[in-house]
């Protein structure tokens, strides 16, 4: 199955920035540019927005888990 152009461009244009958000995200935690260049976009064969996150070194996986748990808010 073949995606439609039409239905391709907003996808991708949406993986492309979801991505790019990640990215950004990494490099301000001080992330590697080796880990930042492991984030893609991807969209699927029948449409779908995705990002490819890659192989991302264990530390800064724990590095990026951290960040979410600081900036998740805490229970009562």
């Amino acid at each position: 199955m073949t995606v439609e152009m039409q239905t391709w461009r907003p996808a991708w244009a949406r993986a492309e920035s979801a991505a790019t958000a990640l990215q950004q995200s990494l490099r301000k935690l001080g992330l590697p540019e080796r880990a930042v260049r492991s984030i893609r976009p991807v969209v699927t064969h029948d449409g779908r927005p995705h990002v490819q996150v890659g192989r991302l070194a264990a530390e800064a996986v724990e590095q990026l888990a951290e960040a979410i748990r600081l900036s998740t808010p805490k229970g009562p």
